[in-house]
């Protein structure tokens, strides 16, 4: 029990409760965030097969962190929504291509001129700010895929104390 509770317990809490619509995010955010509705649901599931009394009242408190949980997990894949319709918008093909034009224009063996040195440190700064943001959809869709994990493992520790709690029928 104090182990599933310290899960329960590492699980981020917020304070609002958000209408969650997985259909609301495109993949791989919606999945996501079904996993985490699933896993809640099971949670739940687990905690009605267990004997009435102290055990089941104190794993059935820790039904509010996993919805706060599955809110976080909400919140994490519509920010990786916005990170990635962003990142969309950043043509990479277009870059290279600008940066190879630019640095055709240079002379063999010679130097870039003032202004093409500029335009080619933009230009290089576009690619490496595209970089950082497919950076940042990946360390975002890993944190979901952190939370998914805490989640899953509360039920799996939910439906093991059910059945080793008594006869585990309710």
């Amino acid at each position: 029990l104090g182990y599933g509770t310290r899960v329960a317990v590492a699980i981020p809490r917020n304070g609002s409760t958000p209408n969650i619509d997985p259909f609301g995010v495109d993949e791989p955010w919606r999945h996501a965030v079904r996993d985490a509705i699933n896993a809640r649901n099971r949670y739940r599931e687990a905690v009605r097969h267990f004997q009435s009394g102290p055990l089941r009242d104190s794993v059935h408190a820790t039904s509010d962190r996993l919805d706060e949980a599955v809110e976080e997990c909400w919140k994490v894949a519509k920010q990786g929504q916005l990170i990635s319709d962003a990142r969309k918008r950043i043509d990479d093909r277009e870059i290279a291509w600008e940066l190879q034009q630019a640095a055709a224009q240079i002379p063999p063996g010679g130097e870039a001129s003032p202004v093409q040195a500029q335009r080619i440190a933009s230009l290089r700064a576009q690619a490496a700010s595209s970089q950082r943001m497919d950076a940042l959809i990946a360390s975002t869709y890993d944190q979901l895929g952190l939370l998914n994990a805490r989640l899953d493992e509360a039920v799996t520790q939910a439906i093991e104390l059910s059945v080793s709690s008594g006869d585990g029928g309710g």
